[in-house]
C-alpha cells in the first residue's frame, strides 16, 4: 500500500468444492530472494571476467594433484590446449619439477591446517618441456578440503629483470672494485657511508672498514690547510644538489703529501630530492708536480728572456746612467777646485751636492729597476698598483726608446683598482711590448717615432694596459702566429717575447692580443682581472 513494486510467485490449484470448482492460489513476496540472486550472478559474472581475463591464471584442482579446470590464461602460459584440459592431461604434479616437489608438499600441509596457501615462486614444465617460473597461491572451496581454487602470475619478465638487475649489479661491482679512482656512495638523508670501492686503501693509505664505523675518519686525513675549505664546499654543493669538485691535499701514512682531486654527483629520488651523493676521487699528484714543473720551467724560461732582453737594452742603459754619472763627476770635480780656491759659500756647496744626490739616486732606481727584472723571479703575486710598476721600470723604457730616437709616452689613468700579481712578470711584459714597439717604428720618420703606454679601466672586473707604435704594423702573414714561440720579423730575434709575454698575462687570468691601428701601426692590448675579478673572456 505503500506504492512500491513488489515480487511475487504466485502458484494455483483446481479444489472441488461440492459442484462446484475452484481455484485457490498462493502469492509469496520474493523480493528479497531475487536481490540475493541478482547479486549472486553479478557476482558469478565479475568472478568469471576475472577468469577469463588475461592478467591472472587460475585453476580448479584436487589432492591427487588433478586440474580439473583451469582459465585460457593458463593453458597459454603452460603450453596446454583446452582439450588437453577435458582428457585429464594437465595435473600440478606432474607438471611441477621433481627438485621443487617438497614445496608443494608444503603448501597442501598449509591447506590441510588452515585451508589458505600463501603465495610463493616454482617453476612449472611446460607441454614442450621448457620451463616457467610462475607465483602461485590458493585456498580450499569447502570445508573437506580436498580440492581448491588457484592463482598463477607468470613472472618470467620479473626474473629476467632480477637477473639483469643482478647481472648489472655485479657488473659495477666488478668495475668500482678495478678502477684505479675511488668510488663512493653515501645515503645523504641519513649522512651514512653506503659503498667505498678497495682503490682508497691505497690512495689514502687507510682501511675502508674505519669509513664505515666513522664517515669522518676521511676528513680527519685531510691536510689541515685544506680540511675546512673541503668539507664547506662538500656540505654546501650537496644541500644544493649541485655538482661538487675539490682538489686538497692528505697525509698519506706512507706516501706523505698527496693531492687529491675528489668529484661528487647528487642522485634524486622521484620527489626531486637528493637521498644519493655519488662521488669519485683520484690522485693527482703526478699531474700536480708536472704543473709545478711548468710553472718552473716557464718562470726559467722567463728569466732567461729578461736577460736576453737586458743584453739588448745595454746600449741604452749605459747611455742611461752615463748621463747622471757624468753629470756627478762635473758637479763633484767643481766642488773640489772651488773648495781649493775657497770660492764656494756653504750655500753653494749644500745646493751642488743635493744635486749629486739627485742624480745619485736617478743612477740607483735605474740599477734597481734592472737588478729586479734581471733577479730570477719566485713568481709571488700580490696586490699591486699597475701605474706604480709601470712608472718603476720608466727609466728602463726610456733607456730602450732613446736607443731607437723614440719617444716613450705614458698616459695612465688614475685611481684604478689594484690588480693580484707577479710585479717583476708584469713589467717584463711592459718593457717586452715597449720594445717590440720601439724596434718597429726604426724606418719611420722622426715625427712619428713614438710609443704609447696608457691604462684604463674596462668595466668593473677588468683593467687593460695598451702599448702602441707608429712602426709599419705586422705583416698579414705573421698575424695568426704572432705568439707563437720562435716567430720573429726581427733578424737576430728569436722570437720568444711575445709567447712568453702571452703566457705570463694568460697565467694571470688575462688575456693579450694585438690589434692594426687605423693609419699606421699596431697596438698590443692586455687585461688583468682586479683583485676579486674573473678570467677575461674576449
Amino acid at each position: 500500500n505503500d506504492g512500491r513494486l513488489i515480487d511475487v510467485e504466485v502458484s494455483a490449484n483446481l479444489i472441488d468444492v461440492g459442484d462446484k470448482a475452484r481455484i485457490c492460489s498462493f502469492i509469496r513476496d520474493v523480493t528479497e530472494r531475487n536481490l540475493v540472486d541478482e547479486k549472486l550472478r553479478k557476482s558469478e559474472a565479475r568472478f568469471r571476467r576475472v577468469v577469463d581475463s588475461n592478467m591472472i591464471g587460475f585453476i580448479f584442482w584436487n589432492v591427487n594433484g588433478d586440474i580439473v579446470d583451469c582459465n585460457d590464461v593458463f593453458l597459454e602460459m603452460v603450453g596446454y590446449t583446452r582439450e588437453d584440459q577435458r582428457k585429464g592431461r594437465l595435473s600440478w604434479s606432474k607438471m611441477t619439477p621433481p627438485e621443487q616437489s617438497a614445496r608443494d608438499e608444503i603448501a597442501l600441509r598449509e591447506i590441510a591446517e588452515t585451508g589458505v596457501c600463501q603465495p610463493f615462486e616454482k617453476e612449472y614444465i611446460r607441454k614442450d618441456g621448457s620451463r616457467v617460473p610462475i607465483l602461485i597461491g590458493g585456498a580450499c572451496l569447502d570445508e573437506t578440503r580436498e580440492g581448491g581454487v588457484g592463482y598463477v602470475i607468470d613472472i618470467t619478465e620479473r626474473k629476467r629483470a632480477e637477473e639483469e638487475l643482478l647481472e648489472s649489479r655485479e657488473r659495477f661491482r666488478q668495475l668500482a672494485e678495478n678502477i684505479g679512482e675511488v668510488f663512493w656512495l653515501t645515503d645523504w638523508a641519513q649522512r651514512k657511508l653506503l659503498y667505498v670501492s678497495p682503490a682508497y686503501e691505497t690512495i689514502f693509505g687507510q682501511s675502508r672498514a674505519s669509513l664505515y664505523e666513522d664517515r669522518r675518519s676521511w676528513a680527519d686525513h685531510i691536510h689541515p690547510d685544506d680540511r675546512l675549505r673541503t668539507i664547506e664546499a662538500f656540505r654546501q654543493k650537496a644541500e644544493l644538489g649541485q655538482y661538487c669538485e675539490e682538489e686538497y691535499r692528505i697525509n698519506h701514512p706512507q706516501r706523505g703529501i698527496r693531492w687529491i682531486r675528489d668529484r661528487a654527483f647528487p642522485v634524486r629520488d622521484e620527489a626531486g630530492e637528493v637521498h644519493r651523493i655519488v662521488g669519485l676521487a683520484e690522485d693527482i699528484t703526478a699531474r700536480k708536480r708536472a704543473e709545478e714543473q711548468t710553472r718552473q720551467l716557464q718562470a726559467d724560461l722567463a728569466h732567461m728572456s729578461r736577460l736576453s732582453s737586458m743584453g739588448e737594452m745595454a746600449t741604452g742603459l749605459a747611455h742611461e746612467l752615463n748621463q747622471p754619472l757624468t753629470v756627478i763627476a762635473n758637479y763633484a770635480q767643481g766642488c773640489v777646485r772651488r773648495l781649493k780656491s775657497n770660492a764656494i759659500s756653504q750655500e753653494e756647496l749644500e745646493e751642488i751636492l743635493g744635486r749629486i744626490a739627485t742624480q745619485a739616486r736617478r743612477s740607483s732606481s735605474i740599477i734597481r729597476s734592472l737588478g729586479n727584472l734581471v733577479r730570477k723571479s719566485s713568481a709571488l703575486r700580490t696586490d699591486i698598483d699597475v701605474n706604480r710598476s709601470i712608472m718603476e721600470v720608466a727609466e728602463l723604457a726610456n733607456a730602450e726608446a732613446a736607443q731607437h730616437r723614440v719617444k716613450a709616452r705614458f698616459e695612465l689613468e688614475p685611481n684604478l683598482p689594484p690588480v693580484k700579481a707577479d710585479q717583476t712578470q708584469l713589467q717584463q711584459v711592459i718593457l717586452n711590448l715597449v720594445q717590440n714597439g720601439c724596434e718597429a717604428i726604426d724606418d719611420a720618420p722622426e715625427s712619428r717615432r713614438e710609443v704609447t703606454v696608457r691604462t684604463k679601466q674596462r668595466d668593473d672586473s677588468y683593467l687593460e694596459i695598451v702599448v702602441s707604435d707608429s712602426g709599419a704594423g705586422i705583416p698579414e702573414k705573421l698575424s695568426e702566429r704572432l705568439f707563437e714561440p720562435f716567430v720573429t720579423t726581427k733578424a737576430h730575434g728569436i722570437g720568444m717575447g711575445l709567447a712568453i709575454s702571452r703566457s705570463i698575462v694568460e697565467s694571470h687570468g688575462g688575456r693579450l692580443w694585438a690589434t692594426p691601428n687605423p693609419d699606421q701601426g699596431t697596438t698590443f692590448h692586455f687585461t688583468l682581472p682586479f683583485v676579486g675579478g674573473g678570467s677575461v673572456d674576449e
